[in-house]
């Protein structure tokens, strides 16, 4: 998004938001799908996300949206927490 600044000033606001040095009037909702030590995986033969080998059932998810267009496999590692947004395709 512009901030009317012109592009060096809106590349540098962007780079200080990436990296967290700077804050955003944008808010993210997310949800926690593992907590330290699970294993969380995406995805199993009925695409469905896995958390310590269970499949995870989202309702929430935006309508049209998979659990993920990514396939990974993590234990998520201690003092960590692994979220994901409900509208996945974005």
């Amino acid at each position: 998004m512009s901030s009317g600044k012109g592009p060096l000033a809106d590349a540098v606001s962007g780079a200080g938001q990436w990296f967290g040095f700077t804050g955003s009037d944008t808010t993210y909702v997310k949800r926690v799908i593992g907590l330290p030590g699970d294993h969380v995986q995406c995805c199993d033969a009925g695409g469905h996300l896995t958390v310590n080998g269970q499949a995870l059932e989202e309702p929430y998810l935006y309508p049209g949206d998979v659990p993920s267009l990514q396939k990974f496999d993590v234990v998520v590692p201690e003092s960590r927490l692994w979220l994901m947004g409900d509208h996945r395709s974005r």
